[in-house]
């Protein structure tokens, strides 16, 4: 199985214990959503914008068998691919560095 990274950023992945990086998939791009406002109301006077927002995926690669691709939560859950994961940022796998950055995960998530 080929994992490849379409999220703009480099992710590591640590073992269990988040000591030690098992392998780095750096970025090949960056698989985002369009984002479209589809309405819009103000409520509170006037006072506060709401707006109600829909998502349309950008483009996706070419897929190729037996490989997944690791996008973005949003990117996911609008698409609904069996061939999409996540970097899991749950507090159970996320890896931070002393000031607090995520630096790594140690699981992925299927969406």
């Amino acid at each position: 199985m080929k994992l490849r990274n379409f999220t703009p950023h480099e992710i590591n992945l640590y073992d269990e214990t988040g000591t030690k990086i098992i392998e780095t998939f750096p970025s090949e791009g960056n698989i985002r959503m369009e984002e479209k406002i589809v309405d819009e109301y103000t409520v509170g006077d006037g006072q506060y914008k709401i707006v109600t927002k829909c998502y349309v995926l950008a483009e996706l690669p070419d897929m190729e068998d037996d490989t997944m691709l690791i996008v973005s939560l949003l990117v996911a859950q609008n698409c609904q691919q069996g061939d999409m994961l996540c970097p899991d940022t749950g507090i159970n796998s996320v890896v931070r560095n002393e000031k607090g950055q995520i630096i790594g995960v140690r699981n992925f998530q299927s969406c």
